[in-house]
C-alpha cells in the first residue's frame, strides 16, 4: 500500500499508538497538516489515550484558541518560530509537567 492507505493513525481510529506510548514527549505543529480542527482531534484524541504523554504544540504565527494549559487536554503552546533554543525549553517545561511515580 501507498499513500492515505499506507499508514492510518491509531488515534483518530481511538486505539492506542505505539509511538505515543514509547513517546518521552511528542512535538507536533498544528499547521504541518494544513488542518486545525484536524489537528485539534488529533490533539485531544492523544490526551484521552495517552494522558502521561506530554505534548509540545508548535504554531507558528497564528495563535490557537483551544489548546489547553492545564486539565486533561494540557498541552505546553510554543507560539511563533520554533527554534531549537525555544524547542528545548518548551520540552523540558512539557517533561516538568509529568507526574513523578512514587519510587
Amino acid at each position: 500500500m501507498r499513500g492515505a492507505d499506507a499508514y492510518r493513525c491509531p488515534v483518530l481510529e481511538g486505539r492506542s499508538c505505539d509511538l505515543a506510548e514509547r513517546a518521552d514527549v511528542l512535538v507536533y505543529d498544528v499547521w504541518a497538516s494544513g488542518d486545525a480542527a484536524g489537528a485539534r482531534t488529533l490533539i485531544e484524541g492523544i490526551r484521552d489515550i495517552h494522558p502521561d504523554t506530554p505534548i509540545v504544540l508548535t504554531s507558528p504565527g497564528i495563535e490557537l484558541m483551544w489548546e489547553e494549559s492545564a486539565g486533561s487536554h494540557s498541552v505546553t503552546a510554543l507560539e511563533g518560530q520554533p527554534t531549537a533554543a525555544r524547542l528545548h525549553v518548551a520540552i523540558q517545561e512539557a517533561l516538568a509537567k509529568v507526574p513523578v511515580a512514587p519510587g
